[in-house]
């Protein structure tokens, strides 16, 4: 009987199971047929006349049927391979859909290091990975049934070199599938601190995205931390085998076995106990704290899939600053800013990016170290800071020297030095004044005091010293009581962090 074929129309994964089902049964049926043929065609001449002619009679009806079963199986084997080479079709596309979900979710932890919203969820990420990796699973599984069968009926049909080697090469597509997936499903699942000081305890929690599928929950790897700088960064992305265990600098307890969790099947690992115990400098052009490192995270998997297949895993840490002083903090902060917010893992530093682009990221740097983001008028203040201009425009551009490096005019600090001093003032004594909004911080004399001109008299307003790294001021409307002039603007000397604590 030939199978009605329109009702897999639908495709997919369930066609295929009900294909190969079908052609398990046509198969084993038509291989008894043949059985039969061949064993009666060996005891035929030995038969008198009359029962010769009936056995040739049913023998002929016999391949007859054999004949239109072997066609009904080639019809459904053209099927089959249709069916599979669609599935696969769809399967490197959510493939490929899924890795750049996995490199989103990385560059959401880039940003989300400077305070922007994490974009991408690792539980969901993870839940859409395993529900592909079932679909991988099923697909590889068909294939080697359809693999069994063509070795099954190989001697009873036309079975063409040309259509099993393109049922193999959809096996060895799926396996490169799989593979792909598996050796970029190691991510970091909590980060450690973007600036590492030296002779100090860090910890990260990494997470397999595939979980225990394909075996790994019975022979789970060892994942080992390694410091790199950013030139084996570039050579790790561009393909070269992860570097070897002491990289550029020394981790201790740097290597620990993942965990699988049965409940929910996940594969994860904290590592607690890193320490950076020794480092070696990779430029001596740039200062300390200005350099750029990663963290690397690698490990190798065996996998039995068409054959034993050894997986390398490796995943890499967002740009981060290496510090031996608490003094070099400031430069430190400004590397991670500027790397996480502006840059890709192994690529060269950005020389310029735009004020527009700037000033979003201090602003989100701020609300996340500080409880609250700069306003329109904090920002507005610190671009005409920066770019020395009253007139700054969202295009106009700010390189890396000039933000981070270069002093300002007449002044020995630079603009970066002068931003991270005042938040560290806001973090040490301001921090309640300054999320209830109660200092306004960064605004210009002139513009305290056309404020202070419309404003009750006594009014006062907190800003940061524009000649001292630190210093904040308070400026007020002073008025001689009955005075029916505006009265004057009086500015008190800038107090620095020392004198705001002694005072608290």
């Amino acid at each position: 009987m030939t199978p009605d074929i329109s009702q897999n129309s639908s495709g997919g994964l369930p066609a295929i199971s009900n294909t190969l089902t079908n052609l398990d049964s046509w198969g084993q049926s038509a291989n008894i047929i043949c059985q039969y043929l061949g064993n009666t065609k060996d005891v035929l001449n030995k038969m008198s006349p009359n029962k010769r002619i009936a056995m040739q009679g049913k023998m002929k009806r016999l391949q007859g049927n054999l004949d239109k079963h072997l066609q009904t199986i080639e019809q459904a084997r053209r099927y089959l391979r249709s069916s599979i080479e669609t599935t696969v079709g769809k399967l490197c596309g959510q493939n490929e859909m899924i890795l750049q979900n996995i490199t989103d979710y990385k560059l959401s932890q880039r940003r989300a290091l400077v305070g922007f919203e994490a974009q991408v969820n690792i539980n969901d990420l993870e839940a859409k990975v395993k529900s592909h990796v079932v679909e991988l699973e099923t697909c590889l599984q068909q294939i080697r049934l359809a693999v069994r069968h063509y070795n099954t009926v190989k001697d009873i049909s036309s079975n063409s070199p040309d259509e099993s080697r393109t049922i193999i090469s959809l096996r060895d597509k799926v396996v490169n599938l799989i593979k792909e997936l598996v050796s970029n499903s190691l991510v970091i699942e909590e980060l450690p601190s973007a600036i590492l000081k030296k002779d100090t305890k860090f910890a990260a929690t990494l997470r397999l995205l595939v979980g225990g599928h394909f075996g790994i929950k019975m022979n789970l790897p060892e994942v080992t931390c390694t410091l790199v700088s950013f030139s084996q960064i570039q050579d790790i992305l561009s393909g070269e085998v992860p570097p070897n265990k002491t990289g550029c600098g020394d981790i201790l307890n740097g290597s620990n076995v993942m965990e699988h969790h049965p409940s929910t099947n996940s594969v994860k690992l904290f590592m607690k106990k890193l320490m950076l115990k020794k480092y070696t400098r990779a430029s001596s052009a740039d200062k300390a704290g200005e350099e750029r490192y990663g963290l690397c995270f690698t490990s190798k998997l065996s996998l039995h899939l068409a054959e034993e297949q050894s997986i390398t895993l490796c995943t890499i840490s967002p740009s981060l600053a290496l510090i031996v002083h608490t003094r070099q903090i400031s430069l430190a902060e400004a590397t991670v800013i500027w790397d996480n917010s502006f840059c890709q893992n192994g690529e060269k530093p950005v020389e310029e990016v735009t004020w527009n682009q700037l000033g979003k990221v201090l602003s989100s740097w701020f609300k996340m170290h500080t409880g609250k983001g700069l306003s329109d008028n904090n920002v507005r203040c610190l671009g005409r800071k920066l770019l020395r201009s009253d007139h700054v425009s969202d295009k106009d551009t700010v390189s890396w020297k000039v933000f981070a490096k270069e002093n300002q005019a007449d002044r020995t600090f630079s603009f970066w030095d002068w931003v991270y001093s005042a938040y560290d003032l806001i973090d040490k004594c301001l921090t309640d004044l300054w999320k209830d909004g109660l200092v306004e911080g960064f605004i210009s004399k002139d513009e305290v005091q056309s404020l202070l001109y419309k404003c009750e008299p006594n009014t006062f307003i907190l800003r940061f010293s524009d000649s001292m790294v630190g210093g904040i001021s308070a400026s007020w409307l002073h008025q001689e009581p009955g005075g029916r002039s505006l009265g004057e603007i009086l500015h008190l000397e800038p107090s620095t962090i020392g004198v705001c604590l002694t005072s608290l």
